[in-house]
């Protein structure tokens, strides 16, 4: 929402996420989920539903969305 595209690749070279990452430039997504504070991990399913929210990265964030993963 505020990154600047740099912090975001670092971030995601740092923990090797390999995931699109969205960037909500205008605020829609904020508001249609929710979001007040940053940072904020979400993780939404293809039809739209929140399967997880925590501010910053689990400490496991690969596990956690393998985990999640797993359920659908």
């Amino acid at each position: 929402m505020q990154e600047k595209p740099r912090q975001i690749a670092r971030t995601q070279s740092q923990h090797k996420l390999q995931f699109d990452i969205l960037v909500d430039a205008a605020g829609a997504f904020a508001r249609r989920y929710g979001i007040y504070g940053l940072p904020q991990v979400m993780v939404i399913d293809k039809q739209g539903r929140l399967r997880y929210r925590d501010y910053g990265l689990p400490s496991d964030v690969v596990n956690t969305l393998k985990a999640l993963l797993a359920e659908e």
